[in-house]
């Protein structure tokens, strides 16, 4: 498996800009998201480090070497795609067994690393049965098994459960997590979903219009959001959000709206409180620390 760094990378199509001078590093073996509505860049960012796209601009190191301007089939990398792309013609043995075959490898060996692969996605049954009536679970256990089989540097994934319904996405989240514990595989997961990617990711990338909003482990975005975006975007509800226009003074500590002084944030003390906050809500209710509530008040000055 590998390291991923991307520097100062941008995408541009004619005059639109779609990413913008993003950078980030992503270690070996983490389950990595990229997170973010619609639009946001965070699939064009895959499909540049997956070398389905060129960069504009920028470097993209996978495992200390530069492939900025190469290729997929020079990178190592393995593609999960939203709708499955599997082939129709052939069952489920041939679909796995196929990157293999395209590489020349000798027959027994193709067999024994299906045979091993199917053993671990739990579809040792179902091999010799064609894909187009299997279930969409089954359908996604295959396209995992066709990535997984090569054993490469990384693993990219476009929304692979967005296709699933609730309940099997919610199941097939659970079975990615714990297949990716046991591969210990470097992996790069897009997804618009908030609660998926706080529930299955080592560290998250927030963006939003091309631009890297946030980049931190689940925990310090949902409770340290940089930006007033990632705050309303984390977290269901969302935040609430008071705007304030008037003049601070330096080393004024409060602001006043009508009859009402609202204090600045002391962030060390806010975190030791909100720390504490948790830990009463588990000693009291044997709840999620998640379910908490975080509140910001943000005080801009206005030039």
């Amino acid at each position: 498996m590998a390291q991923i760094r991307i520097e100062n990378v941008r995408k541009e199509f004619g005059s639109f800009t779609a990413v913008q001078s993003s950078t980030f590093t992503i270690e070996d073996g983490e389950f990595f998201m990229l997170l973010g509505p619609s639009g946001c860049g965070k699939t064009t960012t895959l499909r540049m480090m997956a070398g389905l796209e060129l960069p504009t601009s920028g470097q993209i190191y996978i495992d200390g070497e530069e492939v900025g301007q190469k290729p997929a089939s020079q990178r190592d990398i393995a593609f999960v795609f939203q709708m499955f792309a599997l082939y129709p013609h052939m069952n489920v043995r041939g679909n796995i067994s196929y990157p293999l075959k395209s590489q020349g490898m000798p027959s027994a060996q193709i067999k024994a690393k299906v045979g091993e692969v199917a053993e671990i996605l739990g579809i040792a049954d179902i091999l010799d049965r064609p894909v187009g009536g299997l279930s969409g679970g089954d359908r996604q256990r295959v396209a995992l098994g066709r990535a997984i089989v090569r054993d490469p540097k990384a693993f990219f994934m476009d929304e692979p459960l967005g296709a699933l319904d609730a309940e099997f996405r919610e199941r097939m989240s659970e079975e990615l997590r714990a297949l990716h514990d046991r591969m210990n595989a470097t992996t790069v997961y897009v997804t618009h979903d908030q609660l998926e990617a706080m529930q299955m990711g080592d560290k998250i990338v927030v963006m939003n219009h091309g631009v890297v909003e946030q980049f931190g482990v689940p925990q310090d975005i949902y409770d340290w959001p940089a930006t007033k975006f990632v705050a309303e975007f984390i977290g269901s509800p969302p935040m609430n959000f008071l705007d304030f226009e008037g003049m601070i003074e330096a080393g004024q500590d409060e602001v006043r709206l009508g009859d009402a002084a609202i204090a600045r944030a002391d962030t060390e003390r806010a975190e030791r409180e909100a720390a504490k906050d948790r830990s009463q809500l588990l000693d009291d209710k044997g709840a999620d620390a998640n379910d908490a509530t975080s509140k910001i008040v943000s005080i801009r000055s206005k030039t």
